[in-house]
């Protein structure tokens, strides 16, 4: 059987097709449905919601390599939505069909005709209305799902509008370079465990301390003879594996620290996962960047945008005076925040609940109320307790509010 694999940097998708829209084997299907493949059978195509290095490894294995998907994500759409448009015309015939139906049985009581209790006709008459109700109640159910299907239809050409909005873009390629970062971090950790592994500072004196770190938490698999031969007694998992710290702490262990160096080495050079994952955010950056520029908008700079606002936050004067009344709102009212003095020794102690609030020109030292009861504040009830204080160091260097600040 031929396979076709693609993938498609519009929506970060890998698909699967067959020649001739073949069924699969129950071994291949159980294989692409274990990491993650479900199959859309109006599309005829097996999809995969979003790229993995693992999902990658399944369709190469398959296919033997992957190649661009040729219909785009417009297309898609535009096809989707048509499908759905034709389901809310069918249901919408469907209940135009049982009203008018509805209506025809309904005729002999359009006079205002009562069942007649005790009547020979009573039990006719009231077979009729049962279904007439019926049938007025499964054209209200296929209105609701005409109604429901052109929603969808709508939903899904509104979708790939939002997808292509300047601004999602540049959220989507920020969230992008998030993860690049992550895992450049990875890489650069990777890189520094192979330093400290190659360096030769790890020796029978400290190699416990090494390998009780998290980041040299490795598991190492040995043959059959191997564990005889180091007398390895050490319990291993279901796949075979043995803690090397279990290992190197074990006193009749006699497996050499050369050799499980060696093999920590080896399994570190061999975890590509990072490399691969960069590899891939680097690609779908680089492409959606190009497609922000050709929609004539740049990537902001974060870096510049924070570094103004933090110089304007950090160029506000903390006050420490008592000669202030200032006001938050509070819901949809204003409230004035109380002030508290205090001394030098009384911060200590309050350090850990105290936090820096701003207003429009300066910043104060706050606290909740709660923390403030055993220096004598009085809190009225659960919400004042839990409202911020401002607080005044009466011991400590004056700072008054700035001349432009609205106070009052």
């Amino acid at each position: 059987m031929k396979y076709i694999a693609t993938y498609s940097l519009e929506d970060n998708k890998l698909r699967l097709y067959t020649e001739n829209n073949e069924r699969l084997s129950p071994e291949i299907y159980k294989k692409i449905s274990d990491v993650g493949f479900k199959y859309a059978p109006m599309q005829k195509l097996f999809y995969a919601p979003m790229w993995t290095p693992i999902r990658e490894a399944v369709l190469i294995e398959l296919a033997g390599s992957i190649e661009n998907e040729e219909i785009t994500l417009e297309q898609r759409a535009a096809e989707r939505a048509e499908r759905f448009e034709k389901y809310s015309s069918k249901r919408g015939a469907d209940a135009e069909n049982y009203a008018n139906h509805a209506d025809k049985l309904a005729e002999p009581f359009k006079d205002g005709q009562p069942i007649l209790i005790g009547h020979h006709s009573q039990r006719k008459a009231e077979r009729l209305r049962d279904k007439i109700q019926s049938t007025m109640q499964k054209a209200v159910n296929f209105y609701d799902q005409s109604n429901y299907w052109a929603d969808r239809a709508a939903g899904v050409l509104s979708h790939i509008t939002h997808k292509e909005r300047p601004q999602t873009r540049i959220n989507r390629i920020d969230n992008l370079q998030k993860s690049e970062r992550k895992q450049l971090k990875e890489i650069a950790k990777k890189n520094k465990t192979l330093e400290i592994l190659r360096s030769g500072k790890i020796t029978d004196a400290n190699k416990s301390q090494v390998f009780g770190r998290y980041d040299f938490s490795f598991r190492l698999r040995f043959t059959d003879e191997e564990r005889t031969q180091y007398n390895i007694t050490n319990r291993a998992d279901d796949k075979g594996f043995v803690s090397v710290y279990d290992l190197v702490i074990d006193e009749r262990c006699t497996c050499p620290l050369s050799l499980i160096l060696e093999r920590c080495i080896k399994a570190v050079e061999s975890d590509t996962w990072a490399s691969e994952w960069l590899s891939h955010y680097q690609i779908r950056i680089a492409y959606e960047l190009q497609m922000l520029k050709a929609s004539g908008h740049e990537m902001p700079d974060y870096k510049a945008i924070g570094a103004e606002k933090r110089a304007k936050t950090t160029a506000k004067p903390i006050i420490n005076t008592d000669k202030v009344e200032h006001f938050e709102k509070c819901g949809s009212e204003l409230r004035k925040v109380p002030l508290f003095e205090i001394t030098k020794d009384q911060l200590k102690e309050l350090s850990d609940s105290t936090y820096i609030r701003r207003s429009e020109t300066f910043r104060y030292r706050g606290i909740m109320a709660l923390h403030l009861k055993k220096f004598g504040f009085v809190v009225k009830d659960d919400n004042t307790a839990w409202s911020t204080v401002m607080l005044f160091i009466k011991d400590q260097k004056r700072i008054e509010v700035p001349t432009t600040e609205k106070v009052g």
